[in-house]
Parts: structure tokens; sequence; C-alpha cells
């Protein structure tokens, strides 16, 4: 048996060897035990857990493995995992401060009411978008077969709306902004028979603008300039007028 079994083996005997807390401080964090009403803002006890046969104090006891850590939606999504729209909250909590003026309370889901959130596919023929419009490739995951996922290019849903091609704007991960989850949005999505037209409208897009800066910067020198001629003649004029 290696060093780091034998040590795994001790930690489990001294965490089954925890004496049962005589006090609600000792409980909070019990390796072993929790109570309802010691438990952290996103932990719940699991809807299929048994209380124990013991208590404490008056206060029913269940099984710390049966303590669950729960999350919002955005938060789930934002790890890959989805919920569906019908599920029940497993806990209300009170919300961030910050978002205390939009919302009343917060909705918090367990792992178990959870889904892995697959690829997309097509329906019908037509690009699979939510209610805003978009798709979401969150982590990583592949576009509907048929379609392909033009990113990290400037210009790339413009393109699209030039050519008045079947597209969808790609959440690929949220953010959080003071307890308050924003779409990262990257690219577009389209079907395979438009991804060749559909690069070279974003290439001559990109011209355009690349002329347009150079043209820009191309003004702004000229104008220097001609601050500077102007500032030279006026200074050589001031000097002939001091000299007669």
């Amino acid at each position: 048996m290696s060093e780091l079994s034998i040590e795994r083996k001790r930690l489990r005997c001294l965490k089954f060897n925890e004496p049962l807390p005589t006090t609600k401080a000792g409980l909070k964090n019990h390796v072993l035990f929790a109570a309802k009403s010691l438990l952290s803002k996103r932990e719940v006890i699991h809807p299929s857990a048994k209380p124990l046969p013991t208590f404490m104090k008056g206060t029913q006891l269940y099984s710390r493995s049966d303590v669950w850590i729960c999350d919002t939606r955005e938060g789930w999504l934002s790890r890959g995992r989805g919920i569906p729209t019908e599920e029940t909250p497993a806990k209300l909590v009170t919300p961030p401060p910050k978002l205390r003026l939009h919302q009343s309370q917060c909705q918090l889901f367990g792992l178990w009411q959870t889904h892995e959130i697959v690829a997309p596919s097509l329906i019908n023929g037509r690009l699979p978008i939510n209610k805003y419009g978009n798709i979401e490739l969150l982590y990583g995951l592949s576009p509907p077969n048929g379609t392909v996922h033009i990113k990290d290019r400037h210009g790339a849903r413009t393109a699209a709306k030039n050519l008045k091609l079947e597209h969808a704007s790609v959440v690929v991960e949220f953010d959080c902004f003071g307890g308050k989850f924003t779409p990262k949005i990257n690219g577009v999505v389209v079907h395979i028979k438009d991804e060749a037209v559909l690069l070279k409208e974003i290439q001559r897009l990109e011209d355009i603008r690349i002329r347009k800066e150079k043209d820009k910067k191309f003004a702004r020198v000229i104008k220097r300039w001609e601050t500077l001629v102007k500032g030279l003649v006026i200074r050589d004029k001031l000097r002939r007028d001091e000299l007669n």
C-alpha cells in the first residue's frame, strides 16, 4: 500500500471517529452531520435525504453527504449545464445587493435538477436559435451538423446581414459582473454552403475598414502639418513686423 493510500485511510478513520457535536457552533461545519437551520446560503439538503435518528438539543440531523451546493440558472449555464424552464427551485434566497432592485428573490437549483447541454441540431433545416436570436455553443460545443462557426472575425454579423444569409450570433460563455451574468458573443453560425461567400464578404469589409483607418490617420497627419505650417507662417510674419 502506497503512502498516499495509507494517509487517505488514516484521514477517513479520523473523519468517522468525529464525536457528535454538543453545540450548534460545532455542528455548523461538522464533517459527518448537518442541520437545515445551519446550512450556508447556497447549501441545501437533497430531497431524497432521510433524517438521521439522532437529535442534538432538539435539532434534526442529516448526513453531511446529503448536503448539496446549489447555483442559479446562469451559474449552471456557465458550467455547461441547463435547467428545464418548469423546474422548481431547490431554494430561494435574498439576491446580492446589486440585484435587489431587479428581483426580490434569487432562485437556486441543485445538480440533480440540471442536465448536460449537448450540441444543438438543426430544426427543419433552420438554425436552433434561442429567444434572444442567438445560438448557444457553451464551452467548446460544436455547431449543428451542416453549419460552421465563424469566430474571431471582425464584422462577421454585418457581413451575414449584408448578404441576407441565415445566421445567428454565438454565445460561447457567460461573464459575471457584480453578481450578474452577461453572455459573451463570439462570431456567427451559418450553413456550410454559405461559408465561402461569407468569408469573402468579411474580408471585403475588413479591407474597407483598414482603408478608412489609413485615411483617418493620413487626415490627422495632414491636419497637424497644416497647424504647424500656419504657426510657422504666423511666427515669420510677426518677426517681419518687428523688424519693420
